[in-house]
């Protein structure tokens, strides 16, 4: 209770709501909304000047006419001659694909579909025998693992540990052990000099069985290659040094120069407009025929009924119809520097119904001109619409959407005289896939800097398994080095120390296999830039000591990958030689780190043929990391000790 000389500034509120209220059983006068007064209305309209509008007749058809270019070209490689490009293949696929040996499960799984060639061309009445044709083919392709061997190079004997030292994979040959043989190495002596006829020679098990030996390895090295051999083959546009995709494509123009669009910064997986960007110098790239123009180029007018455009929250047309509640565009609580809220609420509540639609297919991988758009009202006036971003230069106050950044201009002259680029307002729809399924990390490396000891370390968290997956790049490494302690001796012998020794000096201590070094060096013709090399940490054998290589594609650039000394299929006794060093550029190493990672993709493109290859994603880290290597270091012997 308040007492009687109590006095509030409290002003006094009541909510008062008019609303239609009937008071018999039929609703229909209620809802009618009935006008009681029309003049009222129409004295207030003119004195708002309601009735002083333009002449806003509505749209109701409209004439487009526009040219599609398609891309002609794809270039993988600056300076590299382009090739030929259609949309029947995912530029992804094409760009991110990268070389890689087919692993052992794949290649008991090629022997198993020989097999299976020759049981649906073998004819009943041949006296085929299925066994015996496999033991041919384990005796001549056995998939059995190299046994260590004391007597072997230092090079030998750390290519059969690493296969030794991977208990998955020993687990695997144990168990397809005299059940499964080698269909690479079968694809590969049908690829050899002595082609399908040799392999025939010493497989076909009568005279009268050559025929169907013959059309069953016919049949798998058409299947093989078809299969695996565009993988093994592949050519990556992934560019080591920035650690990141870097490729273009050309499209034709009407006057015989092509539209460069280039992609110098993707990284990220998912592929789009945004990705690419023009280059000015219509010479970037030539080399397509220009009698193909006709084929790439196409012009098509179209008539078509415009519909406004419909969003969700959008206020109705009708008095007594509700809007959605689920999108409350009344609701938005913006203040004065929220100028994209405000500019979304005001095109949505005031000049929503003032847009329309004017639907059309545009062909994947083409490039899209409007060349015009006539608007016809229903008072018969015609209307010409232009492109809202039509000034001399990108003006950053424009407006405009979907359009590509001009990178540079062909002629030099016009950037030292500030000549403005004119805008490009085309639509660039790129052939790229909509979903992609991944996999795990096959291959996973961080780079992170080390300031104690100065360098840049890439550890290889995740490394192939062999098998189709990833393995821990720690635990991998450690047992590799347990393997090569334990069989052929290598674990340095402790030093024991004099009893008068005070101190105690170690040259230098080791980081895990698994952590490749990147060092500091001058970038050529430069004194103060610099550039990250590929380094190795030293791994000590009885004979002296081998480098510590990668295991990993993403840092395997200038290793030598040929199998001309190979010892057994399965071993390769130069694997561990570099040909040429590899270097990244020292910017692309951020303070934060980055986080690689290699997958297989699988998708399926528009015309249902599935595509699967190997790509790359690249992320920031987590922050800077320690080895704890250390050099000439010093520490004091307790008498415990001595």
């Amino acid at each position: 209770m308040l007492r009687k000389d109590y006095k509030t500034c409290e002003p006094f509120r009541a909510w008062n709501r008019l609303e239609g209220r009937t008071r018999k059983e039929d609703f229909d006068q209620t809802l009618q909304a009935r006008i009681q007064d029309p003049l009222w209305f129409l004295t207030r309209q003119w004195q708002f000047g309601e009735f002083k509008g333009e002449d806003t007749g509505s749209a109701i058809f409209a004439k487009i006419q526009i040219e599609n270019t398609k891309i002609s070209q794809l270039q993988l490689k600056k300076g590299q001659m382009p090739r030929s490009y259609g949309d029947e293949v995912p530029i992804e696929t094409l760009v991110e694909r990268e070389t890689h040996s087919l692993d052992f499960k794949s290649r008991v799984q090629a022997g198993k579909y020989f097999m299976r060639l020759l049981d649906r061309h073998a004819l009943p009445n041949v006296g085929y025998v299925k066994g015996e044709y496999l033991d041919v083919l384990l005796q001549r392709f056995p998939m059995v693992l190299p046994e260590l061997d004391p007597n072997d190079s230092p090079k030998l004997q750390v290519q059969k540990a690493k296969l030794r030292a991977n208990k998955d994979l020993e687990q695997f040959f144990h168990t397809v052990k005299g059940r499964a043989f080698d269909g690479v190495a079968l694809y590969e002596a049908i690829s050899s000099a002595a082609g399908v006829p040799g392999v025939v020679a010493f497989l076909a098990q009568d005279n009268t069985h050559r025929n169907f030996v013959k059309d069953s390895l016919e049949a798998y090295k058409t299947w093989f290659g078809e299969k695996y051999d565009v993988i093994t083959t592949a050519e990556s546009a992934w560019n080591p040094s920035q650690l990141e995709y870097q490729f273009g494509c050309a499209l034709p123009n009407e006057n015989g120069n092509n539209t460069v669009l280039t992609a110098e910064e993707y990284y990220t997986g998912t592929l789009d407009w945004y990705t690419f960007d023009i280059n000015g110098d219509a010479n970037e790239m030539q080399g397509w025929n220009p009698a193909e123009r006709e084929s790439h180029i196409s012009t098509e007018t179209l008539t078509i009924i415009p519909t406004e455009v419909q969003f969700p929250g959008m206020p109705n047309s009708r008095w007594w119809e509700f809007e959605d509640g689920q999108v409350d565009l009344g609701n938005i609580t913006a203040s004065t520097t929220d100028v994209a809220k405000i500019i979304l609420a005001e095109f949505a509540l005031i000049y929503g119904n003032d847009w329309f639609s004017l639907p059309h297919r545009i062909p994947v991988g083409s490039i899209s001109k409007i060349k015009g758009i006539v608007v016809k009202d229903v008072f018969g006036q015609q209307t010409l619409v232009q492109a809202a971003n039509q000034g001399e230069n990108e003006d950053w106050s424009g407006w405009g959407m979907f359009n590509l950044t001009t990178r540079k201009t062909q002629d030099e002259s016009t950037l030292k005289n500030n000549v403005p680029i004119a805008a490009d307002t085309r639509l660039f729809i790129p052939p790229t896939v909509a979903k992609v399924q991944e996999s795990e990390p096959l291959e996973e490396v961080r780079f992170v800097r080390d300031e104690m000891a100065n360098l840049v370390w890439a550890i290889e968290t995740t490394i192939p398994n062999m098998l189709g997956k990833g393995q821990e790049g720690d635990a991998a490494a450690r047992n590799l080095k347990e393997m090569l302690d334990q069989e052929y001796d290598l674990e340095a012998e402790e030093i024991e120390l004099a009893n008068e020794a005070m101190l105690r000096y170690t040259l230098g201590n080791s980081v895990p296999e698994n952590w490749i070094p990147f060092m500091a060096v001058h970038s050529p013709g430069q004194n103060r830039d610099v550039r990250l090399q590929r380094a190795s940490m030293p791994r000590i054998m009885k004979e002296g000591y081998l480098p510590v290589r990668p295991r990993t594609l993403i840092l395997g650039y200038g290793m030598k990958n040929d199998i001309g000394e190979a010892i057994s299929p399965f071993v390769n006794a130069s694997a561990e030689e570099q040909e040429e060093p590899y270097f990244v550029i020292e910017e692309e190493i951020t303070k934060s780190g980055i986080h690689l990672t290699s997958t297989h993709q699988r998708t399926r493109w528009y015309s249902g043929k599935t595509y699967n290859w190997q790509g790359r994603r690249k992320t920031l880290g987590r922050g800077e990391g320690a080895s704890g290597l250390q050099y000439d270091h010093t520490e004091f012997v307790s008498k415990k000790e001595t």
